[in-house]
């Protein structure tokens, strides 16, 4: 039995302000800004208060578009990080210095810093992690979305950030370009491109499941009837406080895991006692918490939450 802290990852609001060209939210941001909401920053601190009393420090790892644009952002970030520990999604255009001054426990929060060239210069950028990582926050692995004409651009920025100690990671691009869809449409070279930066000691720093690059083929394997300890280790929580068992999809809409484990707002949250068989019979996730087969994904969950060794 796993027992690590308790994971969660919540999507805090969908809301951005850049609109990149390979977002997977472009032409639905109107209809995704419909599921938020703002309940403020003490009715938040007393919900996942409420989670600190009955299960202890936790990791809450924030995403759902950009984080640092919610009302009262780092002052929400101060008050949840004084109990658990706190990551952050972010294309890092919010203001380092101001956050740095407001967040007194900043050795409990870390950032998963994602690169967007379309609106942000390295130099600034670089500046900005530097700053929070001297005000004692951790930083993760850059993120670089392999856009098929951002490609030619990443082994300049790995130079860039690789000089200032940050591992630069270039993600494959999910989605439609010049008439291919991707990550299937690649070619050999861009391939090459996409593993720029990942010499021997990054490739082991880096999860499994980014390691093996997604264009590949494989034979599907499947989850179906086997205990999970999803939903009594993780969870996902959305907008509206609702949390679930995971994030899988048990179809091809937009539509959730339908296995709810109440709602935090309401006071109304709480976790399976232990593994359960999941309700969604095409789930195939790699790192789905599946029992007696932890070191397949303890790794990954454990990388994702800031506890393996990250640059800074």
């Amino acid at each position: 039995m796993f027992k690590g802290r308790k994971y969660f990852t919540w999507n805090i609001h969908y809301s951005c302000n850049y609109r990149c060209t390979y977002c997977f939210f472009n032409g639905i941001w109107e209809k995704k800004s419909e599921e938020n909401v703002y309940p403020g920053p003490d009715r938040w601190t007393g919900a996942w208060d409420a989670v600190y009393a009955k299960y202890g420090s936790c990791i809450i790892h924030m995403s759902g578009a950009e984080p640092s644009v919610y009302p009262s952002f780092a002052q929400l970030v101060s008050r949840l990080s004084e109990k658990h520990r706190v990551g952050v999604d972010t294309n890092m255009s919010f203001d380092a210095a101001g956050f740095a001054g407001c967040v007194k426990n900043t050795g409990n929060v870390f950032f998963t810093p994602s690169f967007h060239p379309e609106f942000a210069g390295a130099a600034e950028y670089i500046e900005k992690l530097d700053l929070l990582k001297n005000a004692g926050c951790q930083i993760g692995y850059v993120n670089y979305v392999g856009y098929p004409p951002h490609l030619s651009e990443a082994e300049k920025y790995h130079g860039e950030f690789s000089k200032r100690g940050y591992i630069f990671m270039v993600l494959p691009y999910r989605g439609e370009f010049n008439g291919s869809m991707y990550p299937e449409g690649y070619t050999e070279k861009e391939r090459k491109l996409l593993m720029v930066g990942r010499d021997p000691r990054e490739r082991a720093a880096i999860r499994d499941t980014r390691t093996k690059m997604e264009w590949k083929e494989s034979e599907p394997k499947t989850n179906q009837g086997k205990q999970c300890l999803m939903g009594s280790v993780y969870a996902v929580v959305y907008p509206d406080g609702t949390a679930y068992r995971c994030c899988s999809q048990v179809d091809k809409k937009d539509t959730v895991c339908l296995e709810t484990l109440g709602n935090l707002l309401e006071g109304s949250f709480s976790f399976y006692d232990g593994a359960r068989v999941c309700s969604n019979t095409e789930c195939s996730c790699p790192t789905a918490m599946v029992e007696g087969n932890e070191k397949s994904w303890t790794k990954h969950w454990e990388g994702r939450y800031g506890y393996h060794g990250r640059p800074g």
